[in-house]
């Protein structure tokens, strides 16, 4: 059976008492939260469990919105975003998700699946890129600097010249990976 958790809201005034002999506010945790407004927030927040939404709803302390207010700020952000159509090749994900598609049966499927009309699912545009950082040798081996500046590539030129071999190998890899970029597709 599951246990009740008591609900404690941030505005009960039963929380917390200001007393005169610390000259600051105190919680039923026995602890001092210090002075003035900054005290009994501290003593209101570490001595309750839930508050009120901006909306009246209450949550848990640790959230700034509630669930549905956060709802609403997060679908109002995605239609703030640029919409284009979908091209047909790239792939696609869910917005705030981690789930990739590479057709539109693959995205009817998911909806089918996850029980979400097709005109509710939120999918951003994916585009491959390359996210390989170049090396530099001399950094990787600092402690092998002299004073003047001289590292690996001057006294092991050899080495360099592979790093540099590397490098080019790096910046002309053809991109195998798909990352969401700022356009929403629509659907």
């Amino acid at each position: 059976m599951k246990k009740e958790t008591k609900i404690i809201l941030f505005d009960d005034p039963d929380i917390v008492q200001h007393r005169t002999d610390l000259k600051g506010w105190t919680g039923a945790d026995g602890l001092y939260h210090g002075t003035g407004e900054l005290g009994e927030r501290r003593a209101r927040y570490a001595n309750s469990t839930h508050k009120k939404c901006d909306c009246g709803e209450v949550m848990e302390k640790n959230w700034m919105k509630c669930s549905k207010c956060r709802e609403v700020s997060a679908k109002e952000d995605f239609e703030k975003i640029e919409q284009i159509e979908w091209d047909g090749e790239s792939a696609m994900c869910l917005y705030q998700g981690d789930e990739f598609f590479f057709d539109m049966e693959s995205v009817h499927e998911y909806c089918e699946y996850s029980d979400v009309d097709i005109k509710d699912i939120q999918l951003m545009h994916c585009e491959k890129q390359v996210d390989l950082a170049e090396v530099n040798i001399d950094e990787l081996n600092e402690e092998y600097m002299t004073e003047d500046g001289e590292g690996v590539s001057h006294y092991h030129p050899e080495i360099a010249a592979k790093a540099e071999e590397l490098n080019e190998l790096i910046r002309n890899a053809e991109p195998k990976l798909w990352f969401q970029v700022n356009k929403r597709i629509k659907v």
